[in-house]
């Protein structure tokens, strides 16, 4: 099969209406721009993307569903979609709106920007310098970061997640559903995830407190044990504090409970207003206090049937949920 290629030399790209890339592969290597100035304009490539070193700038939305390698600094304004694996290698990817890459993606250059949600499916690597998530963020599989990484919204991480060389800057908890190494215990008697979630805070907040509203309904006859590990650098203490409980079906209540701090910091559980069992950890600083949470269903008929999730967080308010 012969295959074709689109070149434009050192042109820009302005759509006025919407543009439509068909079933051949493009390719690309102007040394200005490749640009879409239209918000309302989508650009669609069933094929595969070879971008030279030029800028590339789209006001509208992007769709490539063929393997895209991008050379030079693209940046993307309204929704993207990259349906297969791709490289961008240009030295800044920024994206303003919602972004889905599905195929495995790899991110070599020196700065990268998502603000708003992003989706990563295949296996996901940050090798520049600087990462930044200002949306959510959504790992299904392994993803490493080589580079500074900052998250300022809750992000999920399914599968393993490394950070190796500078610790991640976490404004909101990341969310693993399983351990940090993406994996949740399961036999016949119940569900175990240890370290499935992390906290920590920067700032220096005095009589603070965090929520973690979890997904255990307090109607859902699930038996359930928290332990919170961790250090609270304020105070140069351990944090150590157990949560033990009962979703009692016929009060629609937290039961049968009991809380243990062997630490500092002083662990509670209360019913949300929309009815969730929810941990509430209370500090007298927040200044770089930084805990994982465990969970155990260990009851085989008194599970909730699932891996137990945090569903929302609050800090550093005291009032509850």
């Amino acid at each position: 099969m012969v295959r074709e290629f689109c070149f434009l030399l050192a042109l820009p790209l302005i759509a006025s209406q919407s543009c439509t890339w068909q079933d051949f592969a493009i390719q690309y290597d102007g040394a200005t721009y490749f640009t879409v100035s239209s918000a309302n304009d989508t650009c669609t490539c069933r094929g595969a993307v070879v971008a030279g070193p030029g800028r590339s700038s789209f006001a509208g939305n992007i769709s490539v569903q063929g393997r895209a390698d991008l050379l030079g600094a693209l940046a993307v304004t309204g929704t993207a979609t990259f349906s297969a694996a791709t490289s961008f290698i240009g030295p800044s990817s920024t994206f303003s709106g919602p972004a889905t890459f599905s195929g495995g993606t790899s991110f070599t250059g020196g700065s990268n920007v998502f603000s708003g949600a992003a989706s990563f499916t295949g296996a996901t690597a940050f090798s520049g310098a600087s990462n930044t998530f200002s949306g959510p963020a959504a790992f299904t599989n392994s993803m490493s970061v080589s580079g500074a990484a900052s998250f300022s919204s809750a992000s999920t991480f399914s599968g393993t997640a490394t950070f190796q060389n500078t610790p991640p800057m976490i404004v909101n908890p990341l969310f693993f559903t399983g351990v940090s190494d993406g994996t949740t215990q399961r036999n016949d008697r119940g569900y175990i995830q240890r370290d499935f979630y992390v906290w920590n805070s920067y700032q220096s907040v005095a009589s603070s407190c965090v929520h973690l509203k979890t997904n255990i309904l307090t109607n859902s006859g699930g038996m359930y044990r928290f332990t919170l590990e961790g250090y609270g650098f304020a105070a140069s203490a351990n944090i150590d504090s157990v949560a033990v409980g009962y979703a009692y079906a016929s009060t629609n209540n937290i039961a049968y409970n009991s809380v243990t701090n062997n630490g500092w910091g002083v662990l509670s559980q209360y019913k949300s207003a929309d009815a969730y069992v929810t941990l509430k950890f209370t500090m007298t600083d927040s200044y770089y206090v930084g805990f994982t949470v465990s969970a155990y269903q260990t009851h085989t008929s008194h599970t909730i049937g699932a891996p137990i999730q945090i569903l929302d967080q609050r800090f550093p308010s005291c009032t509850n949920f």
